[in-house]
């Protein structure tokens, strides 16, 4: 199985939110992004980066990865969270 992902942060500027995270696996076929505990996106091997574009103003959103190949899902990412328009 891939390593977990690591260091996941987040950056909203009211209109998108936008994930970072370390990636320590040289296996992954991907990322998988969960938003607030549902599969929301995902993001190709070695593109360790996530833009979400359908966020909602005052809204409290919480994210975290996994890299994922044939042999299942790594341990979770931390988890971040954001309040997008809160700044």
């Amino acid at each position: 199985m891939p390593v977990a992902p690591t260091g996941l942060t987040v950056f909203e500027d009211g209109a998108d939110a936008y994930l970072n995270w370390e990636d320590h696996s040289a296996n992954e076929s991907g990322f998988r992004v969960y938003r607030n505990g549902v599969l929301y996106g995902t993001s190709p091997a070695g593109q360790p980066n996530f833009d979400d574009a359908a966020i909602v103003t005052a809204t409290t959103y919480t994210y975290f990865v996994v890299a994922y190949n044939a042999q299942g899902d790594s341990a979770p990412s931390n988890k971040v969270t954001v309040t997008i328009g809160a700044s």
